[in-house]
């Protein structure tokens, strides 16, 4: 699946540095959010190209829940 088109684009060399304040994982960009690399359900938004790297700024992306029969 094809990720969001960049409007905000993060350097990799700051990438490299950044760190998810939850996890302390490695982030990687996808769209407008970063992304834990260790549980890509957190994500953090950048807004007018500055992440927000706040706990409390954090989505979580839930999987869809399959029922069960």
């Amino acid at each position: 699946m094809p990720s969001a088109p960049q409007t905000n684009v993060i350097s990799p060399d700051v990438l490299e540095i950044l760190r998810c304040p939850v996890t302390a994982s490695a982030l990687r960009q996808d769209g407008d959010f970063l992304v834990s690399v260790s549980d890509d359900t957190i994500r953090y938004p950048i807004e007018h190209g500055v992440p927000r790297l706040l706990a409390d700024a954090a989505s979580r992306d839930t999987p869809e829940e399959t029922p069960t029969p």
